[in-house]
């Protein structure tokens, strides 16, 4: 969360992941993560549909809670996803 003009707002990147190329930097991202994970990590608390989408509580690697938005394609792909710490979710 960041702050604008007193507002707290989230920020949200969106961008494609080439596989090939980005392979070894998700690879060094999440290994450390994976390996040391806390009792828990990764369990859903929740999973419940939006108007444009769906929303999935879970507990991260550290075992906080997060919360992501998941919005589809008309033909049912992922199409923009955003995750928030859930205290802090909108």
């Amino acid at each position: 969360m960041t702050a604008v003009h007193g507002q707290s707002m989230r920020v949200v990147f969106a961008f494609k992941i080439n596989a090939s190329r980005d392979a070894a930097r998700l690879r060094n991202y999440w290994r450390p993560k994976l390996a040391y994970a806390a009792t828990g990590a990764f369990e859903v608390d929740a999973l419940f549909p939006d108007t444009d989408g769906v929303f999935l509580d879970y507990r991260s690697y550290d075992g906080s809670p997060v919360r992501t938005h998941f919005r589809f394609t008309d033909d049912g792909k992922i199409g923009h996803t955003a995750c928030a710490p859930i205290g802090k979710a909108a």
